[in-house]
């Protein structure tokens, strides 16, 4: 009997052990190139998403600092290409969610290579829902950081903006600030300005009352501490929004207090 129990026991030890290997063969040798693809597909897009950039500060009368440029996490859809079986079907599903073409959907997910392609930036709540309702698969949900002015244009033209062009695809300094500092703001280091933010409020709204009643196209303002030389405010007009500056004429970006030509 003793011996019965032993061979059963035996038996029961050799099966699992058996089930075991043959489970990991099936993960290791069988769907290593699955997992292999997953890894690579989510290290592709944590790069594409990257962007750790030092935040930008001014000051106020106090000497408080006041952080006006920092990064900000926003919601994406993206899609993993590789993963999707039925191109045609999941953009057909997507493109009414996404207010997206079909016909282009389906291109933009066509490439059964990729790994990454960026769907969606800042996108909407609702639209989020109905993305996770349809549960498409190669169709993903993460965030993205986005260089973001608390402020909006509060000193747009000194701060500049980050973003991208024919001759950067990552997200780069393109003005201002961002453009002057972007190796050092790009590696990660603060940036402290002597801009006084109580100055450069009302130099801009004083700025807005003059171009009204003179009925002026342009104008700056710059006030200097004459003691040190300190800059505590630069304001220029028309402005822009940096949050939203593809919206903006690229002849509002042009900084009159530094870049213009005067008698």
């Amino acid at each position: 009997m003793k011996k019965f129990r032993f061979t059963l026991l035996l038996g029961i030890c050799v099966a699992l052990f058996g089930i075991l290997e043959t489970k990991l063969y099936y993960l290791q040798i069988t769907k290593r190139d699955f997992y292999v693809e997953k890894v690579q597909a989510l290290g592709e897009m944590r790069e594409n998403l990257a962007l750790r950039r030092g935040q930008i500060f001014i000051t106020d009368k106090n000497g408080n600092e006041i952080l006006v440029g920092l990064n900000k996490d926003y919601p994406i859809i993206y899609a993993v290409p590789k993963e999707i079986k039925n191109t045609v079907e999941t953009a057909s599903l997507l493109a009414p969610i996404i207010g997206e073409e079909k016909e282009r959907l389906q291109e933009m997910l066509s490439n059964p290579n990729s790994l990454f392609r960026l769907l969606v930036d800042k996108a909407p709540e609702e639209m989020l829902v109905e993305v996770e309702k349809a549960k498409l698969p190669g169709i993903h949900i993460d965030s993205k950081q986005h260089r973001h002015y608390q402020f909006e244009k509060l000193a747009s033209h000194a701060l500049g903006f980050v973003g991208v062009n024919e001759e950067y695809n990552l997200p780069t300094g393109l003005y201002g600030i961002e453009k002057y500092y972007n190796a050092d703001l790009a590696a990660g280091n603060e940036i402290r300005l002597t801009l006084d933010r109580n100055i450069q409020t009302q130099s801009e709204s004083v700025l807005r009352e003059l171009m009204e009643k003179f009925g002026a196209k342009s104008g700056t303002i710059i006030v200097e501490e004459p003691s040190s030389g300190k800059i505590l405010a630069l304001a220029n007009a028309p402005d822009f929004n940096p949050n939203l500056y593809s919206k903006s004429p690229i002849e509002n970006f042009l900084n009159l207090a530094t870049q213009s030509i005067y008698e």
